[in-house]
């Protein structure tokens, strides 16, 4: 029933950024005078309406086809969260483990900004002795009221808010905290969560694990607590409508130190693509080109949604891969002289940590660099020139 779940929420959060953000931006425009209006009706839940616009501007960067077959997928899959639901055997209050603030997600890609690391508590450290997943009756009324109440109704919202839910809640019941961290601002269903945990009396806490843009696939989220990777500008959180209470910013990178020297055999890094519009293909040729003259590894997105064409041609190469669920990203950094790939989290860290980055040009980084200060000064190379670009770097 878990691995339903996480199937689910994949087929549910398939989306990417538009190749010009102006398109995103008046897309987010509309949809904020929409809720303006709305807000004015009284009888609308505030966050249910934040939780509707957030929805509907994902749905704009996603195929038509996706929406209705994750709309249909959700109606199907609502009888199989019914049977999550039951009278389970609670732990008195007074015997749960209390602490500031709760981690549950397990992901190395998911960090504790250096701010409340000592406060907080990973779900590892709870003994565990109650099932994966399980809703409570209250929790399919509280679902039920605020649905019941919204200007429409999306049942893949609806779904992916319960099977979010019956995920936290064996946690919630098990520890008294104050704030539970989530990295959930590209959730349609972040303003849920938020009302959800607040009729518990716990504040949502969101951590980014990447730097953000201007894209519909974030905006109007909402949150108690935001902690944002400082490379971030306030600037765009605003224009992405997030509202959050308490807004603050770190550096994933700050209690890190700086990757190894390599002063001999140059070994070249390359993320591979996650998309098939990368152009998986001719990262792939100029991997062949590369490998002439220098060692190279090539290291796939964790997640396997995002491996465009990776195990076709990776057959083919005959090449060293860094498998990210057996080898840390530091690791994986230490041991390249050059990290290459499209705009990535993985780039950023890699140059925080004092790694020469190169970054391959395409429509969206193309975009990003019209408004974002610290891409207009990043190293960039077009895909057909990698394997040229690199003969002049690495001597």
């Amino acid at each position: 029933m878990q691995l339903l779940s996480r199937i689910s929420l994949s087929i549910f959060s398939v989306f990417h950024l538009k190749d010009n953000y102006l398109e995103e931006l008046a897309c987010i425009n509309e949809l904020k005078k929409w809720l303006d209006r709305e807000l004015q009706n009284t009888k609308y839940n505030r966050y249910m309406l934040r939780a509707i616009c957030q929805y509907r501007a994902q749905v704009i960067i996603r195929s038509k086809f996706a929406v209705y077959l994750s709309n249909m997928i959700a109606i199907l899959y609502f009888p199989v969260l019914l049977l999550k639901v039951g009278w389970c055997t609670r732990i008195p209050e007074q015997k749960r483990i209390s602490c500031e603030y709760l981690k549950v997600n397990d992901d190395m890609a998911y960090q504790i900004p250096p701010q409340i690391k000592t406060l907080t508590m990973e779900r590892k450290q709870i003994a565990k002795n109650s099932p994966d997943c399980y809703l409570l009756p209250e929790d399919l009324r509280f679902a039920f009221h605020y649905f019941r109440g919204a200007v429409c109704l999306y049942p893949e919202l609806f779904v992916k808010f319960l099977i979010w839910v019956s995920t936290i809640r064996p946690h919630v019941d098990a520890v008294n905290c104050t704030h539970l961290i989530q990295y959930c601002e590209s959730s349609a269903t972040s303003s849920l969560r938020k009302v959800y945990l607040n009729s518990l009396g716990i504040n949502l806490v969101n951590v980014t694990h990447g730097e953000e843009f201007i894209t519909c696939g974030l905006a109007f989220s909402s949150f108690d607590k935001c902690y944002a990777w400082d490379i971030t500008p306030r600037s765009i959180y605003n224009t992405l409508q997030i509202e959050c209470g308490e807004f603050h910013t770190f550096n994933p990178c700050s209690e890190m130190r700086k990757v190894k020297e390599i002063f001999e055999n140059p070994r070249i890094g390359i993320l591979w693509p996650a998309f098939k519009v990368q152009q998986p293909e001719c990262i792939a040729k100029q991997v062949g080109l590369m490998q002439k003259y220098y060692a190279v590894t090539v290291r796939p997105h964790p997640n396997e949604l995002y491996r465009a064409k990776f195990d076709e041609y990776i057959k083919i190469l005959n090449i060293d891969v860094s498998n990210p669920r057996e080898e840390e990203l530091d690791a994986f950094l230490d041991r390249c002289s050059i990290v290459v790939g499209y705009s990535s989290a993985v780039l950023l860290k890699a140059a925080w940590r004092g790694r020469e980055v190169l970054y391959i040009n395409d429509p969206c980084l193309e975009s990003v660099r019209k408004y974002h200060t610290y891409y207009q000064s990043v190293s960039v190379v077009e895909v057909s020139e990698i394997a040229n670009s690199l003969l002049n770097k690495v001597q």
